[in-house]
């Protein structure tokens, strides 16, 4: 019997080590069901400013709370939060009439966090939001806060502590196949819809393949990750490829292969519940010489460049790997029977700073710089309209004696050299006039050394408009000029927006006046501006896109941006489905406010620039790495890539859109918004919380279609 005894007592003490460590890796810290019984508990659970009721008539007998206009509250009960460890909360919301968003968030160091990608606008129904946050050991308090007016309710707040946050993001099998499982290595491949983490397990159900297949239209760039995991020592691999042999031959000149490295991310972006702390991959460094670590994922960036005018068809070649490991991998590609347009049909814009921390990090000729800059940018679909105004002389327009006196024979030197790279749209020099960002004041700069708005100025600041206009009218360039006053003007600074608007108009009547921000369009700028460039990491709520529709029929620019996307933690749906988002409101141009804004060690260090003793988001301002090693290139990162394919995506998708259309009035149209509501619910809302799996069978869906409707 003791022995029985002793099993029993054993099995016992381990089953109670083992729920000490559930409930030590989740708890429940605070909750909130609004089912308080008056108005004076109201007050008593939480402060702020607005107006908070308790509401029963919205489905909920037990009540929520309800919010009114704008305000913001915070909850009078807080938690202490622990270093080390992750907080979830989830929260129940609904909103009427709301023009900005509803979210609820943290205070934490009495700060406002901000809650990007989970906010709730315009009119929806009851949706379950979540977001986590990193705990340092101080108090937290929760927060409810809503934007530009409208109504919002509230219900079934929850925070959950954990000591191991779980990975949300785990790589799917149906983009995933076996390629060998030998005793030396475990080979598979990935279509690129998901970061390949070191520790990544084998997907579960992955299927064996033979070969790898592929498939692209024609002048596009299709990729794929190979993974090794060679098993118990280390590799010392090269990756080769052959020619791809079909109706036509591709050279092997047009496949590269970069291994992925990976970055810290020391703390993951506070309200994406999907980011992982630690080592994210990202660069994709210029190596020939692949050092392969045993018993971990080493994936492999390889991508395919179908030829402009190739023939459609089957295509095959070999992958070999040499050295520590020897591997013969067929590789098959599809080559439709479209190509996508040589010259995007969207405008993406995209920043490359000379100056600052790039001298230090890139000390090749600025020449050859900017001849890679301007390589890659074409390569992923975007055009630098502002670098061209670095290389003009520092007095090339100036103030003497009360006159004004500009240098276009430089002007136009400068501006050739960019038109001459293929540049489309360009920027106004010398119109910016925001000082220092303000979130109470109105901040000018001064301009040409003169105070603005002064008689001196207001005379100058508008003949220098006029005279740049008719300069670029001659030269029949005036529809390509973007003039663009002010970044990002807040409520606060709008009438000061206006009053420079209305200068740049008096000066010259058929400016094109290019606004980027949020809560665009606003009809207060209408006359003025005919291009929006609207903030998408915002939620966008339905009375911003109709405002949108409407502005296009005007023939004015739509676009959008979203610097969330810069995020190096955030999955790759966030990178891939831009295209797709953009398309989704019907965007034409968007832009990147800077591609190489690195800090000290950008290979290292995942969170590089700091302001003001705060950290910013992981990747922010960069998506390429310096050159490093014996190639002296940029290094391209996995976002730009996603990035890029989610812009080839936009032409499949525009495609078949005009396809569609040439048939019936709005056919193309309605469908394909069909299909992107599969994958898009809105400018934040993807659908990530698994996979990406729907993404490449949307894709080829698409594909088919086009290629069904060009045989008929």
């Amino acid at each position: 019997m003791m022995p029985r005894l002793k099993t029993v007592a054993l099995f016992v003490v381990l089953v109670f080590v083992v729920m000490l460590r559930v409930a030590a890796a989740e708890r429940c810290v605070q909750e909130f069901t609004f089912d308080t019984p008056d108005q004076q508990s109201v007050a008593a659970l939480l402060s702020g400013r607005g107006e908070a009721t308790i509401d029963r008539s919205n489905g909920n007998p037990k009540g929520c709370l309800l919010l009114r206009e704008s305000g913001k509250f915070i909850l009078n009960q807080g938690f202490q939060t622990k270093h080390g460890y992750t907080y979830l909360v989830t929260y129940d919301c609904k909103t009427r009439g709301v023009l900005h968003s509803a979210v609820a968030t943290v205070m934490l160091d009495r700060r406002l966090l901000s809650g990007d990608g989970i906010e709730q606008g315009g009119d929806v129904d009851w949706a379950r939001h979540e977001f986590v946050f990193a705990g340092n050991g101080r108090e937290a308090r929760l927060a409810l806060v809503l934007r530009e007016g409208g109504e919002a309710w509230f219900d079934n707040i929850k925070v959950r502590e954990f000591s191991r946050y779980p990975a949300r993001v785990m790589v799917d099998a149906s983009n995933s196949f076996l390629l060998r499982n030998a005793d030396d290595v475990l080979l598979w491949f990935n279509y690129p819809v998901e970061k390949i983490f070191p520790d990544d397990p084998l997907p579960d159900g992955i299927q064996h393949r033979d070969a790898i297949e592929i498939d692209a239209a024609g002048n596009e760039r299709e990729a794929f990750q190979l993974v090794l995991k060679p098993r118990a020592k280390s590799a010392t691999v090269t990756i080769n490829f052959s020619d791809l042999k079909g109706r036509n031959k591709i050279s092997r000149e047009n496949i590269t292969c970069n291994p992925v490295a990976y970055v810290d991310v020391p703390q993951k972006s506070i309200f994406c519940p999907f980011g992982r702390p630690g080592l994210n991959p990202d660069p994709l460094p210029w190596r020939e010489i692949i050092e392969a670590k045993p018993d971990v994922n080493n994936p492999v960036w390889i991508t395919v460049r179908v030829p402009k005018g190739c023939p459609s068809g089957k295509y095959a070649g070999t992958v070999r790997i040499r050295g520590d490991i020897k591997l013969d991998i067929p590789l098959e590609l599809r080559v439709r029977n479209f190509s996508i347009p040589e010259q995007p049909t969207i405008h993406a814009e995209a920043h490359f700073r000379l100056g600052g921390r790039s001298k230090a990090l890139d000390d090749r000729p600025a020449e050859e710089i900017l001849e890679d800059w301007f390589r890659n940018a074409r390569e992923h679909r975007v055009e630098d309209n502002r670098n061209w105004i670095e290389h003009l002389p520092r007095d090339w327009v100036r103030v003497s004696n009360g006159r004004l006196i500009i240098d276009f024979k430089s002007f136009d030197a400068a501006l050739d050299v960019a038109l001459q790279r293929g540049v489309r749209f360009f920027y106004v020099p010398n119109l910016n006039l925001r000082g220092v960002r303000s979130r109470e004041r109105v901040s000018l700069r001064r301009w040409l050394g003169l105070q603005p708005f002064s008689p001196e100025f207001e005379r100058l600041y508008a003949e220098y408009c006029k005279r740049i206009g008719e300069h670029l009218k001659r030269r029949k360039l005036l529809d390509r000029a973007i003039f663009y006053p002010w970044d990002e003007p807040a409520p606060h600074e709008e009438e000061t927006y206006i009053r420079i608007c209305k200068l740049i108009k008096s000066g010259c009547p058929e400016a094109r006046i290019f606004v980027y921000g949020s809560r665009l369009p606003n009809p207060k700028f209408y006359g003025l501006v005919s291009g929006w460039g609207c903030n998408l990491r915002h939620p966008f709520a339905d009375i911003f896109a109709r405002r949108l529709t409407e502005r296009a029929k005007l023939g004015e620019i739509i676009g959008g941006y979203g610097n969330d996307r810069y995020r190096i933690d955030y999955p790759m749906a966030y990178h891939r489905l831009w295209g797709w988002t953009l398309k989704k409101y019907g965007m034409v141009h968007m832009g990147w406010w800077a591609v190489n804004v690195w800090g000290a060690e950008p290979w290292k260090d995942g969170l590089p620039r700091r302001r003001r003793g705060i950290s910013v988001a992981p990747g922010s301002g960069f998506f390429l790495y310096p050159p490093r090693g014996e190639t002296r290139k940029l290094a391209n990162s996995i976002r730009w890539e996603a990035i890029a394919d989610g812009m080839e995506d936009y032409e499949y998708l525009t495609i078949l859109e005009q396809m569609l259309n040439a048939r019936k009035r709005g056919e193309g149209t309605k469908r394909v918004r069909e299909i992107i509501s599969r994958v898009v619910k809105g400018s934040g809302a993807y659908l990530c919380s698994s996979s990406m799996s729907r993404v490449y069978e949307l894709r080829r869906m698409i594909a088919d279609e086009i290629e069904s409707l060009a045989a008929r």
